[in-house]
């Protein structure tokens, strides 16, 4: 059974190209584009790692983050910050807002692969 993704972005293009570079590395991308939409999905469904937008148009990647840890299954999924910012202001934000690990944008398949690979090795 395929690991199931959850992509919390406010921009469709995005969406897809990380969907579509998940799925090369054997997950099933789900795509939302916004906070309540992400909210209405983790009260019904678990995720194996969830990416949230930081900058959403109508919300903060921070709140949801709370959010989904609050879940029964939130405390042990992997939160993985998603940002234009910097890496070093990313950074900055990962531990405080709840979040395992940033990924900068523009990122490669390269790069995404690579913050599974330390997600899932850290997970055991």
């Amino acid at each position: 059974m395929p690991r199931r993704a959850l992509i919390v972005d406010d921009n469709a293009a995005n969406r897809e190209l990380m969907a579509v570079m998940l799925q090369r590395l054997g997950f099933v991308g789900v795509g939302v584009a916004d906070g309540a939409s992400a909210r209405a999905i983790v009260e019904r469904e678990s995720f194996d790692v969830v990416f949230l937008d930081l900058k959403l148009a109508n919300g903060c990647g921070i709140d949801l983050a709370k959010e989904v840890r609050s879940r029964p299954w939130g405390a042990r999924v992997p939160l993985v910050a998603v940002s234009g910012v910097s890496p070093e202001e990313g950074a900055h934000l990962v531990r405080p807002g709840g979040f395992d690990a940033f990924l900068a944008k523009p990122f490669s398949f390269a790069d995404l692969e690579k913050t599974i690979e330390a997600l899932l090795t850290k997970d055991g």
